[in-house]
């Protein structure tokens, strides 16, 4: 390594550069990313909570949320509000 070198560079087929579903991201992560995405359209960040072996997802707008037990929830309140996944 040279002096002044931090680290390698890698490339843009290096995992640290990954962009959508890989091996070791279920179906669900690409849903969860296309719902987050969609509800940002409409101004709602959606985050996901863990909560021991449960999952829950937490829309919210405005100083207000929407805590919503899985991702079909999701999906019927991103209908409800108008955008479309």
């Amino acid at each position: 390594m040279e002096a002044g070198r931090v680290g390698e560079q890698r490339g843009a087929d290096s995992p640290d550069f990954a962009c959508g579903p890989t091996a070791d991201q279920p179906a669900a992560g690409k849903t969860f990313d296309t719902l987050r995405t969609v509800l940002a359209s409409k101004g709602f960040a959606l985050r996901q909570v863990d909560a021991g072996e449960q999952t829950a997802y937490i829309a919210s707008r405005w100083n207000q949320s929407r805590t919503l037990p899985d991702l079909a929830a999701v999906e019927g309140f991103a209908r409800q509000v108008g955008a479309q996944p």
